[in-house]
Protein backbone atom coordinates (compact mmCIF):
# COMPACT_ATOMS: atom_id res chain seq x y z
CA UNK A 1 0.00 0.00 0.00
CA UNK A 2 1.50 3.54 -0.73
CA UNK A 3 1.02 5.80 1.86
CA UNK A 4 0.28 9.52 1.33
CA UNK A 5 4.04 10.47 1.51
CA UNK A 6 5.31 8.85 -1.52
CA UNK A 7 2.27 10.24 -3.94
CA UNK A 8 2.98 12.98 -5.85
CA UNK A 9 0.75 16.09 -5.33
CA UNK A 10 -1.50 15.01 -8.61
CA UNK A 11 -2.06 11.71 -6.76
CA UNK A 12 -2.64 13.15 -3.40
CA UNK A 13 -5.63 15.30 -4.89
CA UNK A 14 -7.01 12.23 -7.14
CA UNK A 15 -6.83 10.02 -4.02
CA UNK A 16 -8.99 12.90 -2.13
CA UNK A 17 -11.61 13.95 -4.88
CA UNK A 18 -11.94 9.99 -5.09
CA UNK A 19 -13.10 9.80 -2.08
CA UNK A 20 -16.19 12.35 -2.39
CA UNK A 21 -19.72 11.05 -4.09
CA UNK A 22 -20.19 11.93 -7.78
CA UNK A 23 -22.82 14.99 -7.53
CA UNK A 24 -21.10 16.18 -4.59
CA UNK A 25 -21.18 20.45 -4.17
CA UNK A 26 -18.22 21.56 -2.93
CA UNK A 27 -19.02 23.59 0.02
CA UNK A 28 -16.64 27.22 1.29
CA UNK A 29 -16.10 25.24 3.95
CA UNK A 30 -15.25 21.58 4.94
CA UNK A 31 -16.31 20.82 7.89
CA UNK A 32 -14.74 17.60 8.87
CA UNK A 33 -11.51 19.13 7.72
CA UNK A 34 -11.55 22.14 9.43
CA UNK A 35 -12.31 21.13 12.45
CA UNK A 36 -9.32 18.45 12.53
CA UNK A 37 -7.34 21.61 11.22
CA UNK A 38 -8.63 23.90 14.03
CA UNK A 39 -7.46 21.13 16.35
CA UNK A 40 -4.47 20.97 15.38
CA UNK A 41 -3.67 24.96 15.70
CA UNK A 42 -2.81 27.15 17.38
CA UNK A 43 -2.08 26.20 21.07
CA UNK A 44 1.51 24.97 21.94
CA UNK A 45 0.31 23.70 25.00
CA UNK A 46 -1.90 23.28 27.67
CA UNK A 47 -1.06 26.24 29.64
CA UNK A 48 -1.98 28.55 26.47
CA UNK A 49 -5.68 26.96 26.08
CA UNK A 50 -6.13 27.29 29.41
CA UNK A 51 -5.33 31.05 29.38
CA UNK A 52 -8.14 31.51 27.30
CA UNK A 53 -10.95 30.07 29.36
CA UNK A 54 -9.71 32.23 32.55
CA UNK A 55 -9.63 35.84 29.90
CA UNK A 56 -13.26 34.84 28.98
CA UNK A 57 -14.23 34.94 32.24
CA UNK A 58 -12.43 37.77 33.59
CA UNK A 59 -13.87 39.60 30.23
CA UNK A 60 -17.21 38.32 32.29
CA UNK A 61 -16.34 39.65 35.65
CA UNK A 62 -15.01 37.03 37.27
CA UNK A 63 -13.10 37.73 40.15
CA UNK A 64 -12.56 34.16 41.49
CA UNK A 65 -11.52 31.40 39.43
CA UNK A 66 -11.45 27.55 40.02
CA UNK A 67 -9.79 24.74 38.03
CA UNK A 68 -10.31 21.54 38.90
CA UNK A 69 -8.60 18.45 37.94
CA UNK A 70 -9.71 15.39 37.46
CA UNK A 71 -7.48 12.52 37.66
CA UNK A 72 -8.76 8.97 35.24
CA UNK A 73 -9.34 6.20 38.64
CA UNK A 74 -6.94 3.76 36.44
CA UNK A 75 -4.41 4.72 34.51
CA UNK A 76 -4.89 3.48 31.27
CA UNK A 77 -1.08 1.82 29.50
CA UNK A 78 -0.47 4.50 27.48
CA UNK A 79 -1.21 7.30 30.22
CA UNK A 80 1.22 8.68 32.51
CA UNK A 81 1.30 9.08 36.24
CA UNK A 82 0.56 12.54 36.17
CA UNK A 83 -2.50 12.43 33.40
CA UNK A 84 -5.62 14.48 33.96
CA UNK A 85 -9.07 13.19 32.48
CA UNK A 86 -11.12 15.86 32.91
CA UNK A 87 -10.43 19.79 33.64
CA UNK A 88 -13.50 22.24 35.15
CA UNK A 89 -12.93 25.88 34.94
CA UNK A 90 -15.71 27.50 37.63
CA UNK A 91 -15.84 31.64 38.00
CA UNK A 92 -18.48 33.59 39.43
CA UNK A 93 -18.54 35.95 36.14
CA UNK A 94 -21.90 37.31 34.83
CA UNK A 95 -22.73 34.15 33.12
CA UNK A 96 -24.47 33.39 29.64
CA UNK A 97 -27.92 33.03 28.33
CA UNK A 98 -28.80 29.52 27.07
CA UNK A 99 -28.33 30.51 23.73
CA UNK A 100 -25.62 32.37 23.86
CA UNK A 101 -23.81 29.30 25.54
CA UNK A 102 -24.24 27.88 22.16
CA UNK A 103 -23.71 30.82 20.16
CA UNK A 104 -20.27 31.22 21.72
CA UNK A 105 -18.89 27.37 20.91
CA UNK A 106 -19.29 28.66 17.36
CA UNK A 107 -16.40 29.84 15.72
CA UNK A 108 -17.10 33.74 14.97
CA UNK A 109 -19.57 33.38 17.97
CA UNK A 110 -18.35 36.46 20.52
CA UNK A 111 -20.01 39.42 21.67
CA UNK A 112 -16.95 41.69 22.07
CA UNK A 113 -16.80 42.54 17.78
CA UNK A 114 -16.77 46.38 18.81
CA UNK A 115 -14.63 46.41 21.54
CA UNK A 116 -11.23 46.23 20.10
CA UNK A 117 -9.82 46.06 23.73
CA UNK A 118 -10.58 42.71 23.97
CA UNK A 119 -8.71 39.44 23.55
CA UNK A 120 -12.26 37.91 23.01
CA UNK A 121 -13.32 40.10 20.20
CA UNK A 122 -13.20 37.71 16.93
CA UNK A 123 -15.06 34.89 18.65
CA UNK A 124 -12.34 32.28 18.13
CA UNK A 125 -11.04 31.43 21.67
CA UNK A 126 -13.98 29.38 23.40
CA UNK A 127 -13.80 26.34 20.66
CA UNK A 128 -10.31 26.49 19.45
CA UNK A 129 -8.81 26.05 22.57
CA UNK A 130 -11.31 23.77 23.78
CA UNK A 131 -11.05 21.05 20.97
CA UNK A 132 -7.31 21.75 20.64
CA UNK A 133 -7.39 19.87 24.03
CA UNK A 134 -10.47 17.32 24.04
CA UNK A 135 -12.61 16.47 21.23
CA UNK A 136 -15.78 17.66 23.57
CA UNK A 137 -16.16 20.15 25.65
CA UNK A 138 -19.09 21.42 27.69
CA UNK A 139 -20.15 24.41 28.96
CA UNK A 140 -22.38 24.83 32.28
CA UNK A 141 -23.51 28.43 33.07
CA UNK A 142 -26.16 30.82 34.75
CA UNK A 143 -26.81 33.97 35.00
CA UNK A 144 -27.39 35.61 38.21
CA UNK A 145 -31.19 36.16 37.64
CA UNK A 146 -31.86 32.39 37.21
CA UNK A 147 -31.35 29.00 39.28
CA UNK A 148 -31.04 26.75 36.31
CA UNK A 149 -27.81 25.75 34.69
CA UNK A 150 -27.52 25.63 31.08
CA UNK A 151 -25.41 23.08 29.26
CA UNK A 152 -24.09 23.42 26.09
CA UNK A 153 -21.82 21.06 23.70
CA UNK A 154 -19.17 20.60 21.05
CA UNK A 155 -18.28 17.23 20.10
CA UNK A 156 -16.40 17.41 16.88
CA UNK A 157 -17.19 13.85 16.11
CA UNK A 158 -20.78 13.95 16.00
CA UNK A 159 -19.85 17.30 13.54
CA UNK A 160 -17.08 15.06 11.72
CA UNK A 161 -19.36 12.40 11.53
CA UNK A 162 -22.26 14.34 10.02
CA UNK A 163 -20.19 16.15 7.81
CA UNK A 164 -19.80 12.53 6.49
CA UNK A 165 -22.99 11.18 6.10
CA UNK A 166 -23.68 14.19 4.23
CA UNK A 167 -20.56 14.19 2.17
CA UNK A 168 -21.60 10.88 1.21
CA UNK A 169 -25.12 12.29 -0.09
CA UNK A 170 -23.04 14.80 -2.28
CA UNK A 171 -24.39 17.45 0.26
CA UNK A 172 -22.86 19.05 2.83
CA UNK A 173 -23.79 21.87 4.26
Amino acid sequence: MVTDRLLTEIERQKKYLGQLPDKYEFPLFNGRRALESQRRSGYRHTAAAAREIVDNAIEAGATRIDVILQRPERLKEYQRQESVSAVAFVDNGSGMLPQMARFALSWGGGTHFEDPETIGKFGFGLPNASINQTRRVEVYTKTADTKKINMAWLDINKVSELDYIREKDGKLA
